[in-house]
């Protein structure tokens, strides 16, 4: 008869404490100004007390009333992403040709196909 090895068992994992303190957030470079305006802002913001920055914002633990969230989907409208316009492939080239560089070389191609590709120097 054979027996099979059996797997020691696996000791629990203890549990995490529990705090009430918010974690630290790490320091980070703050943005340049080329970056994006409210950076700083959001930055200052996840550094801050919660209850401050509830306060500041008009909100609360338990989110905003119905009133409140009907107010300001009428200020500000939806929350969604920007989407970049999505251009045709003729407006995308059109685009691209307006480059001086492309068309420098579009004039040189031009003006090589019409003289045969010969110099201008004799033989």
């Amino acid at each position: 008869m054979q027996t099979t090895p059996t797997k020691p068992e696996a000791a629990p994992v203890p549990s995490k404490p529990t705090t009430s303190k918010a974690p630290t957030i790490a320091s980070v470079p703050v943005p340049g100004a080329k970056a994006a305006p409210y950076s700083v802002e959001l930055l200052e913001k996840a550094r801050g007390e919660a209850d401050a920055v509830l306060k500041e914002l008009g909100s609360q633990l338990t989110g905003l009333s119905e009133a409140e969230s009907d107010t300001r989907l009428k200020q500000v409208g939806t929350n969604e992403i920007a989407r970049e316009k999505r251009q045709s492939a003729l407006m995308r080239l059109l685009s691209n040709v307006k480059n001086p560089l492309v068309l420098l070389l579009m004039a040189l191609g031009v003006l090589s196909f019409l003289t045969g590709g010969r110099s201008s120097s004799p033989p």
